[in-house]
């Protein structure tokens, strides 16, 4: 069995990862962790890719750091070069599981980009696969949420996960597999402690799901994977929807056939219109609820509505998403937050969206279009679409609008399109972004 389950764990990971030259594992010591490292250390070995282990530190108890250390001795041991990321951020207050979980994945992306590696490979096992679905099913997810975690998809750290998909192997094996072929090779683990703390819902159901029949998480299980399927067939529809009624522009928008688009079947609707207003609006959260609402009835309405950072307008049958003007020039009762952050040394990401190099600064254009002295350049933009573009400004005068002006003054892109086709096709290595386009060097 345990030179099956290795031959199976390879398998996976050369339909997973592709070519790829060099990949990172989060990696903890516990027994899924520990499994995953060997084999694909293994596995590295035999293909000739370079793997790193990569540790988070949350300091969430008093004990992280020693066990952090000892991760990195056993990945070390295991002739895997480790590297320790530590987690800087307020440990108190609500939600902390979450919080600690978004921090981990931004560190994580971070040491991959900086490592150049474009896949992150996780041990979420069969069981975990089960709690996933156990624990949505009781927040009442609809069926994509029922699909549970996908083998490959993209980091959901934004804009720091942009090019990095995560991947995850082990999601066909259960955890007491793992542990009979570390035991089978004489290998010790240390298990989390958290693990075991009643304090957090997933552990809660973890129990129960040991205390239940082993059919109950194989049931759940499966009834993620056959989801599974399911939704990779709805992002394909999605995709395709896409393709046919919607047009990116090259100054960040989106242009839709308001007609054809209404017409669609309304889950598939709303999806093409959440995936649209993720990337046009640059935001890190998917787009659903009385958002999605407002946008989905502005479509069929015709009319002018706003929701998750973007405004849906009309002119005509012609629909456009823009980037909310409101977010990004201030409203009566707030001011403006564009969000920039380095993406690495030399690369920035403007507003969760627009790509440019360091050292520029990037400005919202503004209603009175201040320092433009070629306005023709704006003709064919439509006019509530104007105000909000980015521009950069030497000396008070603007010498580029990303997409409209100055291509050679500022090297800079917008990721709207390469994020809707990777969220899309996750599995698609022509959708990863090269290096040499993300203007990165580490």
């Amino acid at each position: 069995m345990t030179a099956g389950l290795k031959h199976q764990v390879f398998a996976k990971l050369d339909a997973l990862c592709g070519n790829a030259g060099r990949v990172a594992l989060g990696y903890s010591g516990g027994g899924d962790s520990h499994a995953l490292l060997h084999m694909t250390r293994a596995w590295a070995d035999q293909r000739g890719v370079i793997l790193h282990a990569l540790i988070v530190d949350h300091a969430l108890r008093p004990e992280s750091a020693a066990e952090a250390a000892r991760a990195v001795d056993a990945a070390r041991a295991a002739g895997v070069t480790p590297r320790l990321l530590h987690w800087d951020g307020a440990r108190g207050g609500s939600a902390i599981q979450e919080r600690a979980r978004a921090a981990r994945h931004e560190l994580l992306a971070r040491a991959c980009r900086a490592l150049d590696c474009q896949h992150l490979l996780l041990g979420h096992t069969r069981d975990d696969q089960a709690e996933t679905v156990l624990m949505r099913l009781r927040s009442g997810a609809h069926w994509p949420g029922l699909a549970g975690m996908s083998g490959i998809d993209v980091s959901p750290s934004w804009p720091h996960g942009y090019g990095l998909r995560v991947v995850r192997p082990l999601l066909d094996v259960g955890r007491d597999e793992l542990r009979c072929w570390l035991e089978a090779g004489g290998q010790n683990w240390v298990e989390d402690p958290s693990n075991q703390d009643q304090r957090f819902t997933r552990i809660r159901l973890r129990r129960a799901l040991q205390q239940a029949s082993p059919d109950v998480s194989l049931r759940l299980a499966g009834l993620a994977s056959i989801l599974d399927q399911a939704r990779q067939l709805h992002r394909r529809q999605c995709r395709r929807a896409i393709d046919r009624y919607a047009r990116f522009t090259n100054w960040g928008g989106a242009e839709l056939d308001s007609h054809a688009l209404s017409a669609l079947e309304a889950g598939l609707r709303r999806s093409v219109l959440a995936v649209l207003a993720q990337a046009v609006s640059g935001g890190a959260r998917a787009v659903n609820g009385g958002a999605l609402d407002s946008l989905e009835s502005a479509l069929t309405r015709r009319e002018t509505g706003t929701g998750a950072g973007v405004l849906l307008a009309h002119e005509g049958e012609i629909g456009w998403i823009i980037r909310d003007p409101g977010a990004v020039l201030g409203r009566v009762d707030r001011t403006p937050r564009p969000d920039d952050q380095a993406l690495c040394r030399e690369t920035h990401v403007w507003d969760g969206r627009l790509l440019y190099p360091r050292g520029e600064s990037v400005e919202v254009l503004g209603g009175a279009y201040m320092g433009l002295e070629q306005r023709d350049a704006l003709a064919e933009i439509p006019g509530f679409a104007r105000a909000s573009l980015p521009c950069f400004r030497r000396k008070g005068i603007v010498i580029s609008i990303p997409g409209l002006l100055g291509a050679d003054a500022v090297q800079c892109r917008f990721l709207v399109a390469d994020r809707v086709l990777s969220r899309l096709l996750p599995a698609d290595p022509s959708c990863l972004p090269l290096r040499s386009g993300v203007m990165c060097d580490g």
